[in-house]
């Protein structure tokens, strides 16, 4: 085998090597996106009454579709979370299967918009009250 020929052959190993990495990585992301962590009974309580309010699927505020109206609803259920029922940024963020970060903005994000916008806040208190006429599954 020449040298050349080495070298041409390290080179398409290398660069497929790399190829393998990325799918890796692709799939990870995928797999952690696919399979969040089992979400605390007020969140999910929060979300069932979320995705009613807003007219979204369920599910669709645990994914990554980042449609107004789905991220509206996730925004208002980690709000909720946060404020109402004293959840911890990671807590929530585990539930949702997002960063503790994207929690916080999520939830500052919605404050800012409730100040402003009176039907969105009614919307959001709906939300609240769907959960806290069962307390029951708000200890959790």
């Amino acid at each position: 085998m020449t040298p050349e020929l080495r070298t041409r052959r390290d080179r398409a190993m290398l660069a497929r090597i790399d190829e393998l990495q990325a799918e890796c990585r692709l799939l990870r992301r995928r797999l952690a996106a696919a399979a969040p962590h089992a979400p605390a009974p007020v969140v999910a309580r929060l979300v069932e009454a979320a995705a009613a309010e807003f007219g979204v699927h369920g599910g669709a505020i645990y994914g990554p579709q980042r449609s107004a109206p789905i991220a509206l609803a996730r925004q208002v259920v980690m709000h909720l979370a946060v404020t109402r029922f004293d959840r911890s940024l990671p807590q929530v963020g585990r539930s949702l299967a997002r960063h503790h970060t994207t929690v916080l903005h999520g939830s500052r994000a919605i404050a800012e918009r409730i100040a402003t916008d009176p039907d969105l806040a009614a919307r959001v208190a709906r939300v609240a009250a769907a959960i806290t006429s069962n307390p029951t599954e708000t200890t959790a």
